[in-house]
């Protein structure tokens, strides 16, 4: 996931992206502008840590329920761990459609390629 993020990220003409490809390595947010008023706050560090393992772990094991629904699984598990400080949509989004190619839903990625992605 690292070198995902490091490829989609490389280049991007926002500030945000000061380390593409490293895991974050202080606690971030959605909405708000603190954790304290945020609308979602991920795992800490130190637990974003566990759940990357357990993550790898779920990605590695192969199919545990239907290809869509594991995806989806996935994906969730992702975007709730939030291991980059930014630029977890999009790599989650990517995310979605490798997956979907490896378990052969999609013959060929299908991007919506925008400004954003």
């Amino acid at each position: 996931m690292r070198e995902v993020h490091s490829q989609l990220i490389e280049g991007a003409r926002t500030p945000h992206f000061a380390d593409p490809g490293q895991f974050r390595r202080s606690q971030n947010w959605i909405g708000g502008t603190s954790p304290s008023n945020a609308l979602f706050v991920p795992p800490s560090v130190d637990e974003m840590n566990r759940a990357l393992h357990d993550f790898e772990s779920f990605l590695h094991a192969g199919l545990q329920a239907p290809p869509l629904l594991h995806i989806a699984l996935t994906h969730a598990q992702f975007e709730t761990i939030h291991p980059f400080l930014d630029g977890n949509g999009r790599t989650g989004r990517l995310l979605i459609t490798m997956l979907l190619c490896y378990w052969k839903l999609l013959e060929r990625p299908v991007l919506f390629l925008s400004a954003y992605f």
